[in-house]
């Protein structure tokens, strides 16, 4: 049996992940969203038995602890956690970024990966597969390989580089 943790999962490329990890055999999959009652999350739980909606706000410690701890009761154990929830809400010249919008990108992108890890970290350590995995999603805009640096998502691209 491997226990997974997907935070940003009613939606998007966490949706997506969520949804074939839930058909595959052997799995349990916690599905982390700020609102666990979404429609989406509701439906494939409905569909998946071993898909479990849990509350989990990014950098919020107390969420993050009360999934961990959620996730210890009911499983027992955490293998993976696919950290793929970010933020982009702000798009426009580095130049005349307000320096709020870096302050609430900073937030989620890179203390929201911190939060996470170290509300999941002696439990996810204590894996049973012996290989413990936190795999972070990313974006292109933080990619320092890309041909380019977008200047338009800096706030984005800064912060999930930071991560």
């Amino acid at each position: 049996m491997t226990v997974y943790l997907i935070s940003g999962s009613n939606r998007g490329i966490g949706y997506g992940i969520t949804s074939a990890l839930a058909a595959r055999p052997n799995t349990i999959v916690f599905a982390g969203a700020r609102n666990p009652g979404a429609q989406s999350l509701t439906e494939l739980a409905a569909k998946h038995p071993n898909v479990h909606p849990v509350k989990l706000t990014m950098a919020d410690p107390v969420d993050n602890e009360a999934a961990i701890a959620h996730i210890q009761n009911t499983a027992g154990q955490l293998d993976v956690i696919i950290a793929n929830v970010g933020v982009l809400q702000h798009v426009g010249p580095l130049a005349s970024t307000p320096l709020s919008q870096f302050q609430d990108h900073w937030e989620v992108n890179t203390m929201g990966l911190i939060v996470l890890f170290q509300a999941a970290h002696k439990l996810l350590l204590a894996s049973p597969t012996g290989t413990p995995t936190l795999a972070f999603i990313s974006s292109l805009a933080a990619s320092v390989g890309f041909p380019y640096f977008n200047m338009g998502q800096a706030t984005s691209g800064a912060t999930k580089a930071a991560a």
